[in-house]
């Protein structure tokens, strides 16, 4: 899909993990890389900042790669669920399945590698950033960063 979609030079908002979209935009011949684009969940993690930035270095001493652009997110939902963990034992609670989805229900002004963050009422993140990427030279390419 992702190779017919960058054949007819169209905006491609990425629905298929980025290594499959990159290498689909930029295997054909006379692919249309400037013309294929995606949004991503957030910004790559050589892009982050402060705690993010901290996690990305320890990130490529540790791997000596490139973390996966999901990585940070799995690092910080760890995080959150340690985080409420430790604020049941603290409160002297039990620690159940439960129990620590109720907590971490209730993380507000979270700051983490992603920034300071919440769960709305909904249980939805209040951290609503967004990059739209291109491909150029065979690599996705950040554009902007929207809110």
């Amino acid at each position: 899909m992702a190779r017919a979609l960058s054949e007819v030079s169209c905006i491609l908002l990425s629905l298929l993990p980025p290594p499959s979209v990159l290498a689909a935009a930029t295997s054909s011949p006379g692919s249309k890389q400037q013309k294929v684009g995606r949004t991503f969940g957030g910004v790559a993690a050589k892009s982050l900042t402060g705690k993010g930035h901290d996690f990305y270095l320890a990130y490529l001493k540790t791997y000596t790669s490139e973390p996966e652009g999901y990585a940070v997110y799995g690092y910080e939902a760890a995080k959150v669920v340690i985080s409420a963990m430790q604020r049941i034992h603290a409160a002297g609670g039990t620690i159940t399945r439960a129990s620590v989805l109720a907590e971490v229900g209730k993380t507000k002004d979270y700051v983490g590698a992603l920034g300071t963050w919440s769960f709305d009422a909904n249980g939805d993140t209040t951290n609503r950033t967004m990059s739209v990427n291109t491909v150029r030279n065979g690599e996705f390419v950040m554009v902007k960063v929207v809110n």
